[in-house]
């Protein structure tokens, strides 16, 4: 019983930075979109634009990633225990995997 502790604690834990993590792509996008204000005006080469381009699409792989793991996670969780313990963490993962 003290490892579904440990693992639900885990999977909480783990839910909480991920959830810090998505409200923090904030700033992420706006650099982004201020470099493509600044591509679009000739203050920028190519070269960096495509550099911003590469970064912010890493940063949106790695969170979309990261969102689709701890689903699984959780869903496996769910099923270990026979209960819907992560409803509204799943519901949260699964609107920020289609707005980003």
């Amino acid at each position: 019983m003290e490892n579904l502790s440990n693992e639900y604690e885990l999977i909480l834990n783990t839910f909480e930075i991920l959830r810090l993590e998505l409200e923090n792509t904030t700033l992420a996008k706006e650099i982004f979109n201020l470099k493509k204000s600044q591509y679009e005006n000739n203050k920028i080469t190519l070269e960096m634009w495509l550099n911003v381009q590469n970064d912010y699409q890493k940063i949106n792989l790695l969170l979309f990633a990261k969102r689709k793991n701890l689903i699984t996670k959780m869903k496996q969780f769910e099923v270990k225990i026979k209960s819907s313990c992560f409803r509204q963490e799943l519901e949260y993962l699964s609107i920020n995997l289609t707005n980003q």
